[in-house]
């Protein structure tokens, strides 16, 4: 729920230290759960009528601050690919176009936030000394790929920060939605 409220007082004592002008500005709190899921099988209702997107198909924790952006991934490739109907008919076949487009690359994000999750909390032992020295040479831009530590690694951010919603919809019409979905308005199935 995004509505249960929280402690007011229990906020302060755990910003205790903090600027107490800043903890007079916040008279109340809520609960705010951080969410994640495995992967779903599909995001297409069985009857093509419905589809989820965002955190309601793929959640996931905080760990590569990509929650809202897959989200926002999710709505582009929806528009686009809207922007090819002409009829009713082709409303099923876009939702699950939009599902084939979207899902593997929202399950990878979420596995790749699973995975920082764990690189960041590892205890004490050889395994954490060898990230925290894979870091440290990442900082001075070696070992740039293939790097433990995923924000360093240059083909991860790559493949992270270079989606382009609007070119993966326009190399599906091309390829697959014209000859399978874009001649069911010309025939006018219902």
């Amino acid at each position: 729920s995004w509505t249960v409220e929280g402690s007011a007082d229990k906020m302060r004592e755990d910003f205790a230290g903090w600027d107490p002008k800043v903890l007079k500005m916040v008279p109340s709190t809520l609960k705010w759960k951080l969410m994640s899921r495995a992967p779903l099988d599909t995001w297409v209702h069985s009857t093509g009528k419905v589809a989820l997107l965002g955190d309601a198909c793929h959640p996931m924790l905080p760990y590569r601050a990509q929650g809202a952006a897959m989200a926002i991934e999710d709505g582009a490739v929806l528009g686009n690919l809207f922007s090819y109907i002409t009829h009713r008919s082709q409303i099923a076949p876009l939702l699950h176009a939009y599902e084939t487009l979207r899902l593997p690359r929202a399950t990878l994000v979420q596995a790749s936030a699973r995975l920082n999750q764990k690189i960041f909390h590892m205890a004490d032992g050889p395994e954490q000394v060898s990230r925290d020295d894979s870091m440290r040479q990442a900082m001075k831009g070696e070992f740039a790929f293939g790097n433990p530590n995923q924000w360093a690694d240059k083909q991860k951010s790559r493949e992270l920060f270079g989606y382009d919603a609007d070119k993966a919809v326009d190399d599906y019409w091309s390829e697959r939605g014209e000859k399978e979905i874009g001649w069911m308005a010309e025939k006018g199935k219902l």
